[in-house]
């Protein structure tokens, strides 16, 4: 069963997430993908950036579960 992670751990996740999502948007940029990859990658990350400005303003409120 699937154990859920600490909020500190899931904010460090998240900025890796992001991390690897400019990585690959760069890298689809250079080749040749459709545009429609392209967009999905990018909902993506904005999906995890908003997950990510979440979990800080969580943390810096002191709310943890």
């Amino acid at each position: 069963m699937y154990k859920s992670i600490n909020l500190d751990d899931a904010k460090y996740r998240s900025g890796l997430a992001m991390s690897l999502y400019e990585v690959i948007m760069n890298i689809a940029a250079k080749e040749e993908c459709s545009s429609e990859l392209r967009d999905l990658i990018a909902l993506a990350c904005d999906i995890n950036q908003e997950i990510n400005r979440s979990l800080k303003a969580a943390l810096n409120s002191g709310v943890e579960e």
